[in-house]
């Protein structure tokens, strides 16, 4: 029987995290929708990196085809690296981490609350320094994430967003297909369950534009950081056949020569042990061991 991964059980996990964040997220995104309405917002910024910044791309469509207000995505090397000042007067900033740990994002909301945006972050984190930066916070309650890939964090940040963006909208047909959401991501949970082969099947190319890229982009960054583990994996497979070989070389230089050569076949055999024993301590003289995975944290946000 095959054991689901710890990123298979946090995508099962999405219907109750959105219903989560359906249920205990109101007051804070209305009221960050009424404080955007009494102001005198003019276009947006958008501060991620990542899986984050996929959702971002949706958020912009959003805006734009919603709300007719542009959305800007600046790199956060704008301020970590580069530290240039920007205008932001009149603007609504939406910084989007799952942890809100990320210096760099940190910085460039920090920067551009100074500079007079009203700004939120959207994050798992309410008590993170990406939290403390912002004008408000929306936490999107999606509950630990251990695997290092993004999942249900990358689903409720953009349903968060497009949620805010619905209340000061007070688009009521968008609101009530954002309620009903839950139901129709376990819908669309178990149907993909049930014909995995099949979608298996048709992942070797897709094609999209508009407010589907985002979806696109994410579904490459999933399916990349899959590839990426069962490369590791086999590495690692490879690594332990290696130390077997040494192992059976060691055991086979110390045993008997009279057992070493009982048949053509066993001699063979021992043979090439010592083959590939001898190999992999070439190997290790020539080759330090490479770092195969950087280290990354929970939510897997790639470096801008």
């Amino acid at each position: 029987m095959t054991h689901p991964t710890q990123m298979r059980r946090e995508i099962e996990e999405i219907p109750q995290a959105v219903e989560r964040l359906l249920s205990e997220g109101a007051g804070a995104v209305t009221g960050a929708a009424k404080a955007v309405r009494d102001g005198d917002i003019r276009y947006l910024i958008s501060v991620a990196r990542g899986s984050s910044d996929h959702a971002c791309t949706y958020l912009k469509y959003a805006s734009e085809l919603m709300l007719g207000l542009p959305i800007a995505s600046v790199g956060p090397s704008v301020a970590s690296i580069y530290g240039a000042p920007l205008k932001a007067q009149d603007a609504l900033c939406i910084a989007v981490s799952q942890s809100g740990a990320s210096p760099d994002i940190v910085q460039l909301t920090q920067q551009l609350t100074d500079a007079g945006a009203y700004s939120v972050a959207i994050t798992n984190n309410a008590q993170s320094a990406l939290a403390g930066a912002a004008s408000t916070t929306l936490p999107i309650h999606a509950g630990p994430e251990l695997s290092v890939a993004a999942t249900k964090t990358y689903v409720t940040s953009l349903v968060t967003g497009l949620w805010l963006l619905a209340e000061i909208k007070q688009d009521a047909a968008l609101l009530a297909a954002i309620k009903a959401l839950p139901a129709q991501l376990e819908a669309a949970r178990a149907e993909t369950v049930a014909q995995r082969g099949e979608l298996q099947a048709q992942l070797d190319v897709a094609t999209t534009h508009g407010a589907e890229l985002q979806a696109q982009l994410e579904a490459a960054a999933q399916l990349a950081t899959e590839e990426q583990a069962a490369r590791v994996a086999a590495e690692e497979g490879a690594a332990r056949a290696r130390a077997e070989a040494q192992a059976a070389e060691e055991a086979a230089d110390e045993a008997p020569s009279t057992v070493e050569a009982a048949t053509t076949g066993e001699e063979d055999e021992v043979c090439v042990h010592r083959v590939r024993a001898k190999l992999f301590r070439l190997e290790v003289r020539l080759e330090p061991r490479r770092r195969v995975l950087p280290a990354a944290a929970p939510g897997g946000e790639a470096p801008a």
